[in-house]
């Protein structure tokens, strides 16, 4: 029989070339020692189970575990799955659902009752101003309450939208009220602020003139 010789700063033994290669003790407990000796080819190297005697694969020049390497694709496959799956495309499952007989109101508050927790409003429908509407609501109605009841005060606009929503078949009542932070201007109180800053800055620019 052949022997070769295997460099190692480790084990400095003959190994026997058979179809069944045989160890030594010290060989084996020494394998991962050993095999970071082999620079070529480094990288097809996957030793864990040491208790396990390993197979000498010629063609690679390097000592491999095959059930290692099986554990290592199915790791490495699961890797890839686990940062590919953010940019999947998720199938979203289809909702019947719908709005009917939907009306928005816009208005403000005419009178609070704190006693009994009222607000009374005047409010007209957006879609038909001669839609009007006087409306006591509760302060239970108001949706965030707690974070949006320092709006409540006289002359406060909000909206008030209100109708039914059919989910899978089942009608139920919906209702949200929203105030708002800023008024809404309308044309002709715009029209008036700009005439007023003219006349302003026509004051300014003739008293400057004098100067």
């Amino acid at each position: 029989m052949d022997s070769m010789y295997l460099d190692s700063p480790y084990s400095n033994e003959d190994i026997v070339d058979s179809d069944e290669i045989k160890f030594t003790d010290y060989f084996t407990k020494n394998l991962k020692h050993f095999a970071d000796s082999f620079n070529k080819n480094y990288n097809d190297l996957c030793v864990t189970n040491f208790d396990k005697e390993p197979e000498f694969k010629k063609e690679f020049n390097t000592v491999i575990d095959e059930s290692s390497i099986k554990c290592k694709r199915k790791s490495k496959k699961n890797f890839y799955n686990s940062i590919s799956a953010p940019n999947k495309v998720r199938e979203l499952r289809f909702i019947d659902s719908f709005y009917k007989s939907i009306r928005e109101y816009h208005g403000f508050i005419s009178r609070i009752d704190y006693e009994n927790e009222f607000i009374f409003a005047t409010m007209h429908n957006l879609k038909n101003e001669s839609d009007i509407l006087k409306a006591q609501i509760e302060f239970d109605d108001i949706e965030n309450y707690e974070s949006e009841k320092h709006l409540i005060q006289i002359g406060a606009p909000f909206i008030w939208i209100f109708g039914r929503e059919v989910i899978s078949g089942r009608e139920q009542k919906v209702s949200y009220i929203r105030f708002r932070r800023m008024p809404t201007w309308t044309k002709s109180r715009i029209q008036d602020i700009e005439a007023e800053a003219e006349e302003t800055a026509d004051a300014l620019s003739k008293l400057f003139s004098k100067s």
